[in-house]
C-alpha cells in the first residue's frame, strides 16, 4: 500500500523521539481500524438506504481524512528532536 509507506515518514515528524515508534504505530493502526469499519457500514446502510446513499455516506470517510490531515501542524523547517 503506497499510503502506508508515506504515513510513517509523515507521522514520525509529529512525535517526539522518546515515543516516536509507539506514536507512529498507534496512529497508523488506529487509521487501519477505522478504515476496516467503513465497508461494513456501507453494507449495512445499503440495505437500509440503498447503495447510492450508502456509498455517499461512506465517502464521508475520505472527507474526514482530508480534514484531519489539513488540521495537522506543518513541520517544514522545524528541528525534529
Amino acid at each position: 500500500m503506497r499510503i502506508a509507506g508515506r504515513s510513517g515518514v509523515f507521522f514520525s515528524e509529529l512525535f517526539p523521539s522518546r515515543v516516536r515508534g509507539a506514536g507512529v504505530g498507534i496512529a497508523h493502526n488506529f487509521g487501519r481500524g477505522v478504515a476496516a469499519f467503513f465497508p461494513a457500514l456501507v453494507g449495512v446502510l445499503s440495505s437500509i438506504l440503498g447503495l447510492k446513499a450508502a456509498m455517499g455516506i461512506g465517502a464521508l470517510g475520505y472527507v474526514l481524512v482530508i480534514v484531519g490531515v489539513l488540521a495537522l501542524p506543518e513541520t517544514r523547517g522545524r528541528q525534529i528532536a
